[in-house]
């Protein structure tokens, strides 16, 4: 990396200014000075021009160029203020005065770095000079997005829209860092993407090609495609974690992997700093190479026009899964595979056209076809519940009699899980998890990976979550509900074993501390990272986080020790599994083997009805809200997904517990106050939570005397009373050990999932 310096001197100006005042004379207001942020330059690379515009960065001006930027032949472009006068740029070997439209040669005045310059203005009240570095970057590929109407719809438009709709158009540059063009043509859509992404300041975009085209340079033509990603890396300081992940994936052996490339970006001319180029998780030749039912789909009900504007309704399938799919449709005659799901939250599930829930609380987005018949989301849906029952029962389907490998390949599970432990993922097996079904396959296969920047030592902030996280040894996937009924299958133990002792952990003891050359496959070693990537990550540390090359190199040797100490960890633990029993990992970080209540959290997860205040953490001595108390309920009862406006006053549109308060209101478990508030964010007492129980029992008759043997039954309210005999008498009150009933008192969260627990399985589950 070559750095240049320009300085302008600003002491006449001030003199002027102290004499003017000093003897109140009148004062004219001066020009603003130069407008140094406009000022840009037009490389080349070979015949081939870009733009890129001087950035300001903490009172010092920077020009971020790609290594095969022809350093001899810039043309410069001022504004107009500058245009008359020109600009004067010196270097370590002299000087050079500037109009609109000259050429520069920068090794003329620099030699062969570092790009040290001054650059000189003239101004009303005297000359005015800046320090200008100069950033050559090398190693990687260089992407310049120009918008087709850059005031009104450039980058700040794109990026206005929080729902990510604002989609421009313009064209694209892609050159390699050899600077041979890998793409130069139009673009069908620039616009945002991303969840939690999209809300940083760096933000992550997809790109539509007006043709086809191998964006990675692979040499395979069924990586020419026209949508591509461009991932921020935000929040990963190594820029490493995604490349990294995928690169494990390949080395599994993964089918359908993810490819990727770092690149520097340059959107309208500004330099956008180091992102990350990969293919889109979609159906498509090169990609999740499956059935195109979405094509087929369209072509069936062409004459619908807009699918997504089709009404939506939700069903039930007879296994117990509800499902949201479009009205109207027609289904084609074979719809028994082109399905690709994603794993995903609740909330942003529900946001998506067509999804089901399971009867343990699962949500999965049917990403392709996105629009999907009754028909057809009945049978996907019918299927990944078939597979959650086989897999929660031990294994094996209670009435198909068939595995739970026969729903999902063991062999893709193990690869998914195995990339997920490794790193510690965030959202391991929760979102961002896919899953595919081909037509004519006999089950469906797990991949591709995808999101790992939240990853390998790196989470949200300070939390107790975090402090997990950052921690290189202990178990953390395999404490998702999902992960911990795999864990109880000695096939899935053994594959797991099998594929980190043979290939994963030789991958990572060998290849990544290798010499520079080193690689295996699309994994290289840290010392070709550092090497290659150091240049474009300096600048992009200097753009969005005041870093430097060294605060990145710092981000990577910690990297490296994350895995290197992960690796041995996993090892030695993988090394303990074994055919013949499971070792016991509880769901949460937090909730101890000795704890009464260790069980009843763990099995109020198994059953769907509770999850942790963050992926691991459970909380168990926090307290229970009135929405949160409600929320429980309403996954018990899995009723059919409902839309509506909230039926209290206070309850916030679109908040995340809305729906079951709805639902619980409409039941008449619930009533809010006279002036029609319900208080969702009140935290909720035990008698409360006895009231609500009891009305969802069907208000059975019971006997007040049950009470009479505890001190503070006259505490109990009067429209209480008969709910918390009817919880003594059916054993849920009071907890373990406890002589008193407290009924005033606030439900903790251990207490919520041992009562929730003992309801579900006395009055929910069918009787064995």
């Amino acid at each position: 990396m070559h750095r240049i310096r320009v300085i302008f001197p600003k002491q006449i100006a001030l003199l002027l200014c102290l004499i003017f005042l000093a003897g109140n004379l009148p004062l004219s207001v001066p020009d603003a000075g130069p407008d140094w942020e406009a000022l840009s330059v037009t490389c080349y690379s070979g015949d081939t021009p870009f733009e890129v515009r001087v950035k300001s960065l903490d009172g010092r001006l920077y020009l971020f160029l790609p290594a095969c930027a022809d350093l001899r032949g810039l043309t410069v472009h001022l504004n107009a203020a500058e245009r008359s006068g020109g600009l004067t740029l010196s270097g370590s070997r002299g000087s050079m005065a500037l109009r609109d439209g000259d050429v520069l040669d920068l090794t003329a005045l620099c030699g062969e770095g570092p790009y040290d310059l001054q650059l000189t203005a003239p101004g009303t009240l005297g000359a005015e000079t800046e320090e200008l570095s100069v950033s050559v970057a090398s190693g990687v590929a260089a992407l310049f997005l120009r918008s087709q109407d850059p005031a009104g719809h450039g980058r700040d438009w794109v990026e206005a829209s929080p729902d990510k709709s604002n989609a421009a158009t313009g064209s694209m540059l892609l050159l390699s860092p050899s600077g041979a063009v890998v793409y130069d043509g139009d673009l069908g859509q620039i616009k945002g993407r991303g969840n939690t992404t999209w809300s940083g300041v760096k933000k992550p975009y997809q790109l539509k090609l007006d043709a086809k085209t191998d964006l990675l340079e692979t040499g395979d033509e069924g990586n020419r495609a026209k949508t591509w990603l461009l991932i921020a890396n935000f929040s990963d300081p190594s820029l490493l974690r995604n490349q990294l992940a995928l690169a494990f994936g390949e080395g599994l052996g993964m089918e359908y992997n993810i490819q990727c490339r770092p690149v520097e970006l340059y959107y309208d001319g500004d330099y956008r700093g180091s992102y990350l180029l990969t293919e889109k998780v979609q159906v498509n030749a090169g990609r999740v190479d499956i059935y195109d039912l979405e094509g087929e789909n369209e072509d069936l009900n062409e004459e619908l026009g807009d699918l997504e504007a089709l009404p939506r309704e939700t069903d039930r399938t007879e296994n117990g899964a509800s499902y949201t799919y479009c009205v109207g449709m027609k289904t084609p005659e074979d719809y028994s595979g082109g399905y690709l799901l994603e794993m995903d939250m609740p909330i942003r599930a529900a946001e998506e056209a067509c999804w089901f829930r399971t009867s343990r609380g699962s949500c999965v987005v049917v990403k392709s076809p996105e629009f999907c018949s009754r028909e057809e989301m009945d049978y996907i849906a019918s299927l990944y519940q078939e597979f959650e029952d086989a897999l929660y029962q031990g294994g094996t389907h209670p009435d198909t009699g068939k595995r739970y490998t026969d729903y999902v390949e063991l062999t893709s599970i193990a690869q998914c899980y195995l990339v997920n432990e490794l790193a510690k993922n965030l959202d391991g097996f929760r979102t961002s998890a896919y899953l595919y079904l081909d037509r004519g396959a006999d089950r469906m296969k797990m991949g591709p990976l995808w999101d790992y920047d939240l990853a390998f030592g790196v989470g949200y902030g300070d939390s107790a979550e975090d402090s997990a996280l950052q921690d290189p040894t202990g178990m953390y996937t395999i404490r998702s509900s999902l992960c911990r009924q795999l864990n109880t299958q000695a096939d899935f133990r053994l594959a797991v074993k099998a594929l980190y002792n043979d290939i994963l952990y030789p991958l990572l003891t060998k290849t990544l501390p290798g010499e520079r050359d080193a690689a295996s496959g699309s994994l290289r070693s840290f010392a070709w990272y550092r090497e290659t990537l150091a240049d474009t990550a300096a600048n992009d540390a200097l753009l969005w986080h005041g870093g430097s090359a060294d605060s990145w190199n710092d981000a990577v040797r910690e990297l490296e020790r994350f895995l290197t100490s992960r690796a041995a960890f996993l090892k030695a633990e993988f090394d303990r599994w074994d055919g013949e029993s499971s070792l016991e990992y509880s769901a949460f970080l937090d909730v101890e083997p000795e704890a009464w209540y260790y069980d009843l959290v763990n099995r109020a997860n198994s059953y769907g009805l509770m999850s942790g205040k963050t992926q691991s953490i459970f909380a168990p001595d926090g307290t229970t809200t009135r929405a949160e108390l409600v929320q429980v309920l309403y996954r018990m009862e899995d009723p059919l997904p409902e839309t509506g406006e909230p039926v209290f006053r206070d309850l916030r549109p679109g908040a995340w517990y809305v729906p079951a308060v709805n639902w619980a209101a409409g039941r008449k478990l619930v009533s809010g106050d006279p002036d029609g508030s319900f208080h969702p964010d009140q935290t909720a007492s035990r008698q409360e939570l006895a009231l609500l129980l009891y009305r969802c029992a069907g208000a059975p008759e019971t006997d007040l005397r049950s009470l009479d043997r505890f001190p503070d039954r006259d505490a109990i309210g009067e429209d209480a009373r008969p709910a918390m005999a009817w919880a003594v008498e059916t054993g849920l009150m009071p907890f373990s050990r406890e002589e008193t009933l407290q009924p005033l008192a606030a439900v903790k969260r251990f207490e919520l999932a041992a009562v929730m627990v003992g309801f579900y399985e006395k009055l929910m589950l069918p009787a064995p």
